[in-house]
């Protein structure tokens, strides 16, 4: 088994914080339910948010796992669309010029319309 690191443990338990702190809130502004005060030390009150956290972090991943794989991943990067659309490029490399008075360097995504794609002497 892996070191636990705090890493790890802050990127389930914010997550997981985030969506208890959701939850919370809209049982309190949607019901009349209470919830009484706890009477356990802070410290060990902090050690059992901080648990659920954790826990509420690992379902909430694999919520966002299951989501993913039935509605597919985010869009491109704008590098792969930059690098699919060599007019948009071009006009962002024109844009560049104009507002910043530089345009991209050589061998930039921006500016790949300057050099031929590898499969154009083929065509």
């Amino acid at each position: 088994m892996e070191k636990l690191s705090l890493f790890d443990l802050l990127s389930f338990a914010i997550p997981g914080g985030t969506s208890i702190t959701l939850i919370y809130w809209a049982a309190m502004n949607t019901t009349d339910m209470r919830v009484p005060p706890f009477q356990l030390p802070d410290i060990l009150l902090l050690t059992v948010l901080l648990l659920l956290s954790y826990f509420m972090g690992h379902i909430v991943n694999v919520m966002g796992t299951r989501l993913e794989s039935r509605f597919g991943t985010l869009p491109k990067s704008w590098v792969d669309i930059l690098e699919e659309n060599p007019v948009l490029s071009q006009n962002l490399n024109e844009i560049s010029d104009k507002v910043f008075g530089t345009k991209f360097p050589a061998g930039h995504m921006c500016s790949i319309t300057t050099s031929p794609k590898p499969n154009a002497a083929r065509e």
